[in-house]
């Protein structure tokens, strides 16, 4: 049987007025669309004004069993450890990385420097206004390409012991494939993280344009490259197809989630973030992006490396499909077909990976 009651809202911490319901029960249940589909009406009510906080106190709440309280929560429950263990993982890959390059990959350290750092007999920098002579600088021409970041940028990576371009180590893959599981636009690609929202991939078709991928591609944006929108295709899909914007590399002689995590860095960013053309949608060209340096380490300090990031992409993406689970199951018990020996024994596994997985100690 269920019981319905109302919730109260304090700050930004949901209480019931039930004093045992799960608190992790209770973000799944608002989260749903029946619990949205009661914030729709209520703000549909014109003789009442709600804040948003008043709006949650008077929803209805489906209160069921604790067993099945504590199931659905303890999805939320390890989302969230997962989510730590994740960034635990990634901030250590970052740390790895900066101790064995002796470079902190912060912004401060590619946008604050003296003129002297970057000048040269063909280059000269006058803070943040280039200006070029009549010569020849590396083996490109155009003056758009020596922002003084960017030769920063570079002149760093190439103080590593030893450094590539991107093409050295990855193809540049550019033939199409049909047969894909989901169209990948540049909005579903998380800018931070380079985890992909695969709730939000398009409708597959190829088209005229379309990159076309398989896992452990790299998918790096040529579009408002300072959006950072880079991100390997997982090798648990099939091949998949996407926004024409998006350049396709197949690592060769190194560590696809190595050579990502570099890409994805200050130190790949600050590379192409200033090699722009257009106003409105700025791009960089793909040649550009094939001269991205490259440090290159010990092979087995570049696994190690990639290792944390697989790690950390495996954590995020297991935790991206707890919450929409929590979120079935929520609407499975309002709607009565929710398999409740399905749910225990699922959450037999998910309690014992609880127990096993304790609160990870912040980074």
């Amino acid at each position: 049987m269920l019981f319905i009651y109302s919730a109260l809202v304090s700050g930004t911490c949901v209480i019931s007025r039930v004093r045992d319901i799960d608190p992790d029960y209770l973000v799944a249940y608002l989260t749903s669309p029946y619990a949205q589909a009661w914030r729709t009406r209520l703000r549909q009510n014109i003789t009442v004004e709600f804040t948003p906080y008043a709006e949650l106190a008077e929803i209805p709440v489906v209160c069921p069993t604790k067993n099945v309280q504590t199931a659905i929560g303890n999805r939320i429950r390890k989302a969230e450890r997962l989510q730590k263990l994740a960034r635990l993982a990634w901030n250590r890959a970052r740390r790895t990385l900066e101790d064995l390059l002796q470079l902190r990959l912060t912004r401060n350290t590619f946008s604050e420097f003296v003129a002297a750092e970057v000048n040269t007999v063909e280059y000269q920098c006058r803070s943040f206004v280039p200006a070029i002579a009549n010569a020849v600088v590396y083996d490109e021409l155009a003056a758009q390409y020596f922002h003084p970041r960017r030769i920063h940028a570079r002149r760093l990576a190439a103080a590593t012991e030893s450094w590539v371009r991107l093409v050295d180590v990855a193809d540049h893959i550019s033939r199409a494939n049909d047969a894909a599981s989901g169209f990948v636009g540049l909005d579903v690609i998380d800018s931070e993280t380079g985890i992909i929202d695969f709730s939000a991939l398009g409708i597959a078709g190829a088209e005229a344009g379309c990159s076309s991928f398989q896992g452990n591609d790299l998918l790096f944006s040529r579009l408002r490259p300072y959006l950072n929108k880079v991100t390997v295709w997982p090798d648990t899909k099939g091949p998949g197809i996407g926004s024409g914007e998006l350049l396709v590399y197949r690592a060769r002689t190194i560590d696809p989630h190595y050579l990502f995590f570099v890409l994805k860095s200050q130190l790949g960013l600050n590379q192409v973030i200033d090699v722009t053309s257009g106003s409105t949608h700025p791009r960089v060209d793909a040649e550009v992006v094939d001269g991205i340096r490259i440090p290159r380490l010990n092979e087995s300090d570049e696994v190690e490396i990639g290792d944390l990031v697989r790690q950390a992409h495996t954590c995020w993406y297991e935790a991206q499909d707890l919450l929409p689970q929590s979120r079935r199951d929520v609407e499975a018990l309002i709607n009565g077909t929710l398999d409740e020996r399905r749910l225990r024994r699922e959450d037999a596994d998910i309690a014992a990976w609880l127990e096993s997985n304790p609160i990870p100690e912040s980074d």
